[in-house]
């Protein structure tokens, strides 16, 4: 559970909840390379006007013809004075605050508040659809603000059909649909439980090899695919050997607050020559 953060009303304090898509996966170690973020620009009081800033954020991978979409939903409770709760970006321009604007809102009363946003980003080609969104939590006081920094829900993408969770820099994890699962909360991982060695019946040069790949696991325990973890000198029938072999392997399903869920494990599989 994170923990709250103070802001005590009647100072000078200014505090500020950000979110950034472009937060470290701690499984992978690496960021999305684009997300969105928010944050206050004063500390909201009930009945009056507060400040607050929303940012898209991306790198020089994006092309000239790409484009996102952002909107925000507030709860009842929170009004929009000015600034737009939708807008659609270009992601081609670097300008530092090109993809900034601000948005005024009111808190009309105490209590805790939950306001979401999401971004989407049309990529084309070869990278497809991004997709990402955060939840931010106010509980406004009397005389304290209680707040949590905001913290996305997933990292997606869409590409030929097939969605994907973030897995890390290389890793695009398959799933079934749309999920509130972000792959540094899974707990426990995705483990093997029976291996099988990969025989070639027609492959040439040195043997046995270790060939690594990342299998996708499902949330029933079974093989939903596997991906080469990076370029190797390998012949193609024993990387078509090793795949083949895998799908005899056994697996354990990772999971989410005692939920299944498709994940990967990275493993290693040794291919022999037949005889």
């Amino acid at each position: 559970m994170r923990a709250p953060v103070i802001a005590l009303l009647g100072g000078l304090l200014l505090f500020a909840c950000v979110h950034q898509a472009l937060a470290k996966d701690r499984t992978s170690g690496t960021p999305p390379s684009r997300g969105i973020g928010f944050g206050f620009r004063g500390i909201p009081r009930p009945g009056e006007p507060c400040s607050t800033w929303v940012r898209i954020y991306r790198t020089d991978q994006y092309a000239r013809a790409d484009t996102g979409e952002v909107w925000l939903e507030l709860p009842d409770g929170v009004h929009r004075l000015a600034g737009d709760l939708r807008r659609r970006v270009s992601l081609a321009d670097r300008l530092p605050d090109d993809n900034e604007w601000p948005l005024v809102l009111r808190f009309s009363r105490l209590g805790r508040f939950e306001v979401r946003g999401w971004f989407r980003a049309e990529l084309g080609g070869r990278d497809g659809r991004f997709e990402t969104d955060f939840v931010q939590l106010i509980d406004v006081r009397a005389d304290t603000i209680l707040y949590e920094p905001s913290h996305p829900t997933r990292y997606e993408s869409v590409l030929k059909g097939q969605r994907y969770r973030y897995g890390g820099w290389i890793v695009k994890v398959p799933i079934d649909s749309s999920e509130a699962v972000l792959q540094s909360e899974i707990s426990p991982r995705a483990l093997v439980l029976k291996e099988e060695v990969a025989v070639c019946r027609h492959c040439q040069g040195d043997f046995p090899v270790q060939l690594p790949f990342y299998a996708f696991v499902g949330p029933d325990g079974t093989l939903r695919g596997a991906q080469i973890a990076r370029d190797i000198n390998a012949d193609q029938g024993a990387i078509d050997a090793a795949r083949e072999a895998l799908t005899h392997w056994k697996f354990t399903p990772a999971e989410v607050k005692g939920r299944p869920v498709t994940d990967y494990v990275f493993v290693r599989v040794e291919v022999r020559q037949e005889g």
